[in-house]
């Protein structure tokens, strides 16, 4: 038991200590990258502040994995160059007891870390690009503001879509006759969804006689045949699975597979994050047997140690993703590939180090 406390109370320290530096080293890259761009756009430094407030708890979940996988790296490697592990071993506490703390303090976290990461994180995140987007116009990778009916016959261009109030703003809609030529058109300041209908405000409609386009400007108008969509369809056209909190996206799974939709991305997102969630204890492993294979420790190699297997990780995972993407391998075995590549390699380097 004191064992176990000693352990656990080393990694603890070093890794608080070294999350605190990366949270700072990922905000500061980030702030200087950007820092320009944010005074073009005239932000004030209020508005700043807010941007990285809604920024650090993803800070802190980057951080926490290469944080942690440090201290771990670190831990043994000071085992291992002071000698006190062959003492360990003379006590009879074999490599198994020496990382069952290590797995048990990995696996807490990781249960901690998969309700931060999908919960807190992605609402926090989804804020912040919503706010970016409004305030310098920036548009994000997982944007879906394109929604095309009726054979291409209804094009509407959405820039903005508050889903709490059901609140379009910024709307353009194109219409088109039988024969694919142009109709109307329509630019809508906002369009609010009440009492079961669409309400225009600010729309100019443009309209095709003959060979002279003839615009006219309403204040407010019903938007009955003109915006034939429901604000739920728009929800399930126009949100990505990034976007979305664990509960969110199984409602949003139920809603696609409702519509007829493809809901492989979802489907391939959900089951990725169930298998992420296991990263910490699968790498724990990984650095554990590296740093006792090595036996010594110096700083930059436990940190090079930590990252070099993060990246593998990730990588591997975006290969995947990639392959399944392209048709090559299902969903399922894609998202959970990673992970079965993980638990070779650690079986591998127990077995080397072991030896």
């Amino acid at each position: 038991m004191k064992v176990d406390k000693l352990f656990v109370n080393n990694i603890s320290l070093t890794f608080l200590f070294m999350n605190f530096l990366f949270v700072i080293l990922i905000v500061l890259f980030d702030l200087f990258t950007n820092l320009f761009t944010y005074l073009d756009h005239n932000l004030s430094i209020s508005d700043i502040i807010y941007i990285y407030y809604l920024y650090l708890p993803k800070c802190f979940s980057d951080g926490l994995a290469l944080s942690f996988l440090f201290a771990v790296s670190n831990l043994i490697g000071n085992l291992s160059m002071r000698n006190e592990i062959i003492g360990l071993f003379s006590c009879g506490i074999s490599i198994s007891r020496i990382l069952r703390s290590i797995i048990m303090l990995s696996v807490f976290i990781s249960v901690l870390l998969f309700f931060f990461d999908n919960y807190l994180v992605i609402d926090t995140v989804t804020k912040r690009d919503a706010f970016l987007k409004n305030s310098i116009g920036s548009k994000g990778a997982n944007d879906r503001n394109i929604i095309i009916k009726d054979f291409a016959r209804e094009i509407y261009n959405i820039r903005h879509y508050d889903i709490e109030n059901d609140i379009i703003a910024n709307l353009m809609i194109i219409l088109k006759d039988q024969n694919d030529n142009f109709k109307k058109r329509y630019d809508i300041s906002k369009a609010e969804w009440t009492n079961s209908r669409w309400r225009l405000y600010g729309v100019r409609e443009f309209s095709k006689v003959e060979r002279d386009v003839i615009e006219k400007f309403h204040e407010v108008l019903d938007g009955g045949g003109i915006v034939n969509l429901e604000p739920e369809y728009i929800k399930i056209i126009m949100l990505s699975s990034k976007t979305l909190n664990f509960s969110k996206l199984i409602s949003w799974i139920g809603a696609l597979r409702r519509e007829n939709l493809d809901s492989s991305e979802a489907l391939f997102d959900f089951f990725s994050r169930i298998f992420f969630s296991f990263r910490l204890i699968l790498l724990s492993f990984t650095v554990g047997f590296v740093s006792f294979a090595l036996k010594k420790n110096i700083f930059i190699w436990s940190l090079l140690n930590s990252i070099a297997f993060a990246v593998v990780y990730v990588i591997s995972i975006m290969v995947f993703s990639f392959l399944a993407d392209l048709g090559y391998l299902p969903i399922f075995v894609a998202s959970s590939l990673p992970t079965i590549l993980f638990i070779i390699i650690n079986f591998v380097v127990y077995n080397l180090v072991c030896k």
